[in-house]
């Protein structure tokens, strides 16, 4: 089942990437930058929603792929603690699961497989 589209650009040789994201759900959207940061060996995230809800997130390496963990900030000021993990698969294919911890529990949100179109 189609979740959504998503397109990401390479730019600034390989040091920014920008991704946007669009929902089957009217709204349904945000665009991401990602920025590497060579003396940390690090990507950061900035990702924006047209609702005013955005997240800051650093990545580290896990078995397989990376994970951008960090926080998402609510347009009335609260908090939570968010982590995306994505993993490469075969035929180009990469596994991302979008993770919200919540009450002392980490939940899944999103959980997809994107494919090239």
């Amino acid at each position: 089942m189609l979740a959504g589209t998503d397109v990401v650009t390479k730019s600034l040789d390989g040091f920014a990437i920008t991704e946007e994201w669009h929902g089957v759900t009217a709204g349904d959207e945000g665009t991401s930058l990602f920025y590497y940061m060579p003396a940390k060996k690090q990507w950061k995230q900035v990702w924006v929603t047209p609702s005013g809800v955005f997240k800051e997130k650093a990545s580290a390496p896990v078995n397989g792929g990376i994970r951008f963990s960090g926080t998402v900030f609510l347009p009335r000021g609260k908090t939570y603690q968010d982590r995306t993990t994505l993993t490469k698969l075969p035929h180009g294919e990469v596994h991302q699961v979008i993770e919200s911890y919540v009450g002392g529990t980490w939940t899944v949100g999103f959980d997809a497989v994107y494919r090239k179109g």
